[in-house]
């Protein structure tokens, strides 16, 4: 009936632009008085065009509306509606309300999702899940794999007071998955594994999935990841991408790790873990620029990974000071550290097996626990020029070379003339013009 409502709503409409459009006689009449060549042709013209509205309209209001054809409409409508998001939609997550599809409320997260399956999202359409204050308890991985997911946000309701926590602490795999050609956006939550004595996961990617966290040139907006054995983990051409400082890791073994050709941006992230903050392996590309990284090493790579860490941050945890290596690089792997602050390993830098550290302008500060500022082997290239050396411990040596390596550190500034700037073996070089050892 809906659609006979709107026709003759239509109609009576129409009607009143007509009748008012209409001139009364006296009005035609007094226009006739007036000395003006009338065209008789185009107002006759005029004069059935009028006509064959009217008809139109009469033609309508006799329309049948129990014709089965509007029924048929009506059904096609219905299923349209179910199998597609034509509007924007909110679909709000409460663990305290029962799930209702028809009503946008859902229990849990998984429960979201499944009142999406099946329907597609119409392009420029967006639907937002968003979660309420308080815990919402996850039971298994939850497998993000709408084929829409790009227009799908995961809202919550901040890191701070008041906020969002997904519990995955039953979850003895990721909390969340993104594999294949899926997309997930999500902002203002917490993720919290619960400890990390199991192969927790916050975030996964995994054979080209796509995870993005925060909104281009927004700050506030942001993810916390909380207790878990990895916080994130990218692997097989999947990617993680963030806006600034969306991104902190805190209280986990390891941070990020990428392995097998992943690409992870995250600047200004923080992480802080048992382990290490930042690792690739087999191609991957890590980039943290401006992050602060608190772990039992800060990034490392190895098999031609590259780990970008311009600006970073980076100091060895307690359990870790004077003990490991800041940043690593391994089998054919680059780490940039540009303008990084390093502190309280026994190596700041290590590269060895043709790998190579640029980091330029680095401040190393081995804060009175490491030996070296960086040890440089197996063919590895270190340049440190125009960067500083200071507190060292024990032997007290800024650069440890061995094995066909090479390092550059011109200028270098070092913190006492009784620091050996330079141990060799193996054709090793450092380029330094304050002694121009060689």
């Amino acid at each position: 009936m809906r659609r006979v409502n709107g026709v003759r709503s239509a109609v009576i409409a129409l009607l009143t632009v007509v009748l008012v459009g209409c001139m009364t006689g006296r009005e035609f009449a007094e226009e006739l008085v007036e000395p003006v060549s009338v065209d008789v042709e185009s107002l006759y013209g005029e004069l059935e065009e009028q006509r064959s509205s009217i008809e139109t309209l009469e033609r309508l209001l006799e329309f049948d509306s129990s014709d089965d054809r509007l029924g048929r409409i009506e059904d096609l409508e219905d299923r349209l509606d179910a199998e597609h998001v034509v509007a924007d939609l909110i679909l709000e997550v409460d663990p305290s309300s029962a799930t209702d599809c028809s009503a946008a409320v859902a229990q849990t997260l998984q429960d979201a999702l499944d009142c999406l399956d099946g329907r597609r999202i119409q392009a420029g359409v967006e639907v937002t899940i968003e979660l309420s204050s308080g815990s919402h308890p996850v039971s298994s991985t939850v497998h993000w794999d709408h084929p829409d997911g790009a227009s799908i946000q995961l809202v919550g309701q901040g890191t701070g007071s008041g906020s969002s926590v997904l519990a995955c602490s039953t979850v003895a795999e990721p909390c969340i998955s993104v594999v294949g050609a899926a997309d997930l956006n999500l902002r203002d939550l917490i993720i919290d594994c619960g400890g990390i004595g199991s192969e927790t996961m916050g975030l996964y990617a995994g054979s080209g999935g796509a995870i993005w966290i925060g909104s281009p040139g927004e700050s506030d907006e942001s993810v916390e990841i909380q207790r878990c054995y990895s916080g994130v983990w990218v692997e097989n051409g999947a990617s993680l991408v963030t806006s600034d400082n969306a991104l902190t890791i805190g209280l986990g073994y390891d941070g990020i790790q990428v392995w097998r050709n992943g690409t992870v941006h995250a600047p200004g992230a923080t992480i802080t873990a048992e382990n290490g903050t930042v690792s690739g392996s087999r191609g991957a590309v890590a980039s943290v620029p401006r992050s602060t990284l608190v772990g039992g090493y800060a990034a490392g790579g190895n098999a031609g990974s590259v780990i970008d860490a311009e600006g970073a941050v980076a100091s060895a945890n307690t359990g870790s000071r004077g003990r490991n290596d800041g940043f690593h690089a391994r089998y054919g792997t680059i780490v940039y550290a540009h303008d990084a602050t390093v502190t309280g390993w026994k190596y700041q830098f290590f590269a060895s097996t043709n790998s190579t550290i640029t980091a330029e302008g680095a401040t190393m500060n081995a804060d009175g626990v490491g030996q070296y500022g960086a040890f440089v082997t197996v063919g590895g290239v270190g340049n440190f020029g125009e960067g500083s050396i200071s507190n060292l411990t024990g032997n007290r040596t800024a650069f440890l070379l061995d094995n066909f390596s090479v390092v550059y550190a011109n200028p270098m500034t070092y913190d006492g003339t009784e620091v050996t700037r330079f141990g060799s073996t193996g054709c090793s070089k450092l380029k330094d013009s304050a002694n121009c050892a060689e």
